[in-house]
């Protein structure tokens, strides 16, 4: 009867190993950031630099290559393609900073983008799962804006209130607020 328990218990354990070291190994880059930020909104910066950790447990993994794509749309990233802009396979273990060197990007829009990476062995990583970043209004004229003041000025604190549709169906709009002098 220990026999088999003894028995069974070894074969349950070098299970258990086997499955965990299925699990060990090279996965898709984590912990991708565009200027030390996951997912940013409002990027003021024409050239943002890219971010991300290599997710390889195998000891003594290193990356000896990458390639980030972006585009303006989510669709293109997931079939793998950046139609604004691919680096193509790169050959360098940087992964932090790596600066943006495509066409310029434009003001308000959102950007999508993913990264694969290659290892010691040329084995290359899944693609990372899709992030995105929105760049705020760069130039003077993308500003449209209008002071809202109060016909009252005998009011302290008025509260604003202004019902809006959205035109283009789309459900992306962004609002920026700024009160002064209400504290």
């Amino acid at each position: 009867m220990i026999d088999r328990m003894t028995t069974g218990t070894l074969f349950f354990l070098i299970g258990a190993v086997f499955i965990s070291c299925q699990q060990v190994g090279q996965r898709s880059p984590a912990a991708l950031k565009v200027e030390y930020l996951t997912n940013p909104t409002g990027l003021d910066i024409q050239k943002p630099r890219f971010s991300w950790i290599l997710n390889d447990s195998t000891r003594g993994a290193s990356q000896t290559a990458y390639r980030l794509i972006l585009s303006t749309n989510r669709e293109e990233i997931e079939n793998d393609s950046g139609s604004t802009w691919d680096t193509g396979k790169i050959a360098s273990s940087r992964n932090v900073n790596v600066e943006y060197d495509g066409e310029p990007l434009e003001s308000g829009q959102t950007y999508f983008w993913r990264i694969r990476t290659w290892n010691e062995d040329s084995t290359q990583t899944e693609w990372s799962p899709t992030q995105t970043f929105q760049m705020g209004l760069l130039n003077p004229n993308d500003w449209q804006a209008k002071w809202i003041t109060t016909p009252n000025s005998t009011v302290a604190a008025p509260l604003f209130r202004h019902e809006f549709s959205d035109r283009k169906g789309d459900g992306r709009r962004s609002s920026l607020c700024n009160g002064s002098g209400i504290l």
